[in-house]
Order: C-alpha cells, then sequence, then structure tokens
C-alpha cells in the first residue's frame, strides 16, 4: 500500500481511529500485531522474509481477534481462497480507491464473522 493510500485512509476513518506506521516485512508486521493487537490490520501479500499469507496465518492462530484485509495485486479467485484459509476477512485489489478499504475496514470491525468480498463469498 502506497503512502498517499495511507494517509487517505487514516484521514478518512480520523479521529476516531488510529493507524500503526506501514511495516516493511512480514515479521515486523507480526510483532507489532502481537504489541498493539490491532482491531484490523491491512496486510499486503508480497512481503519479505515472511510473506503476507504466512504471517496472516501466525497472526490468525495467535490472535483469532485480529481481523485482516488483504491487500493485492493479483485478483485471482483462487488467491482469495488461499486468502480466507489463512483468516482474511477480505481480500481487495491495491488498484481499489481508499473509500473502498475505508468502507471495507469499517464493514470488518461492524462485523468480524462476514466474508465481506464478493470473491470470497463465491469460493467460501
Amino acid at each position: 500500500m502506497t503512502a498517499s493510500i495511507q494517509d487517505a485512509i487514516v484521514s478518512d476513518l480520523s479521529p476516531a481511529w488510529k493507524s500503526s506506521p506501514r511495516l516493511p516485512t512480514g515479521p515486523s508486521a507480526v510483532r507489532l500485531a502481537r504489541h498493539r493487537r490491532p482491531d484490523v490490520i491491512l496486510m499486503d501479500v508480497s512481503m519479505p522474509r515472511l510473506n503476507g499469507v504466512e504471517a496472516r496465518r501466525i497472526i490468525h492462530e495467535e490472535m483469532p481477534e485480529v481481523r485482516v484485509i488483504e491487500l493485492s495485486m493479483h485478483e485471482e479467485p483462487e488467491r482469495a481462497v488461499a486468502t480466507r484459509q489463512a483468516g482474511a476477512v477480505d481480500y481487495l485489489s491495491k488498484r481499489r480507491a481508499a473509500d473502498v478499504l475505508t468502507k471495507a475496514i469499517r464493514a470488518c470491525v461492524a462485523n468480524p464473522e462476514r466474508v465481506a468480498n464478493e470473491s470470497l463469498q463465491q469460493t467460501a
């Protein structure tokens, strides 16, 4: 996720929400999740040292209450299946606008059991 998208999301969600820094690696995302126990994590599948799928799997196993929204440049339905199996509540293209990401964040916090994205609903 680019800094400009993150800034747009934070600005749309603020002041009621807090944002954490963008993290460059999977291990750093897992460490921060363990420390902060966030409500929602926007996780990129393509991260060095520990990819987003494995980082999500660890987070989901250790902290099932933390909801993860997967961001990817890939839009294939089979990736949505793998994402759901790893514990993500949504799978969104990085090409989506910040307002779509903001809606997804709000939706998964409001109803953590729901499957947010149509691609996940079709494959779940």
